[in-house]
């Protein structure tokens, strides 16, 4: 780790050195994402110059930042002492800053990018509701192409963040009820927790009571195929996700769901 740790400070300063290569947002936010994988926090000098940038940048490179912004700030993230890390108030500025870049341009967004900047808030528990709510409506938008991983990564944080996203909700799920056999175990769960934990407390969800029971018996019967292969903590959210279905009367509790997570 010290190794690597020494190779990114001489390459960060390498590009730092490069006044047009330090103002271009694409190697940036490359190399942000790249010491990120490293599981290396993200150098000051770095952070600070996303934040200075994230206008500037594609929604391809604003989710890369915001991906790694997120990532290195988990608290296994080290620099060994090689070079001087960003502190958690300039990480989550700059993770702000993309956030509302994303936001202003969520028109040209991807799903995978909205959905990608989403998750990077929900994973830093940075909330920020006005860009979220730009960001949600632009993956709600029928024309917007999303897969399993990006529904289940959106909804999560969402839920997480305590977010009003019902525009988002209500097109998760229909895109549950549409593809529920085709999702990994571990969107199975998260999605089930997801939509468990947004109607606790949240009026609006009552209105989307029969959709969201579609979407949570669809997701039962995956899960009943698929139980065998969760994690412990996607067997954690799922039962904790269909217990709390099964008492709202949203899925019935004697589906084969309950018997597949008891075994």
């Amino acid at each position: 780790a010290r190794g690597a740790a020494a190779a990114a400070a001489s390459a960060v300063a390498a590009l730092a050195k490069n006044d047009e290569t330090w103002a271009d947002p694409r190697p940036v936010a490359s190399s942000s994402w790249a010491l990120a994988k490293l599981g290396l926090s993200l150098p000051d000098l770095l952070v600070r110059q996303i934040s200075q940038i994230a206008p500037r940048m594609s929604g391809r490179e604003l989710s890369t930042a915001a991906w790694a912004l997120a990532t290195a700030q988990r608290r296994e993230a080290t620099c060994g002492g090689a070079y001087e890390a960003a502190s958690l108030r300039d990480t989550r500025h700059a993770l702000e800053r993309c956030a509302d870049a994303g936001a202003r341009v969520m028109d040209a967004l991807s799903g995978r990018d909205a959905a990608t900047i989403i998750f990077a808030l929900g994973t830093a528990k940075v909330k920020r509701p006005a860009a979220l709510k730009a960001l949600c409506r632009r993956l709600a938008d029928p024309s917007v192409d999303w897969n399993g991983q990006d529904v289940a990564n959106s909804c999560w944080a969402c839920a997480s963040l305590d977010a009003d996203a019902p525009r988002l909700f209500s097109a998760a799920a229909a895109f549950v009820a549409r593809n529920a056999s085709q999702l990994e175990p571990r969107g199975v769960a998260t999605l089930a927790w997801s939509f468990a934990k947004e109607r606790q407390g949240r009026s609006a969800a009552a209105a989307r009571a029969s959709d969201d029971a579609v979407a949570l018996k669809a997701l039962a019967v995956r899960a009943a195929e698929v139980a065998r292969f969760f994690d412990a903590r996607s067997l954690a959210l799922a039962s904790w996700a269909f217990a709390v279905a099964a008492r709202n009367d949203l899925i019935e509790p004697s589906d084969a769901c309950f018997q597949s997570l008891e075994r």
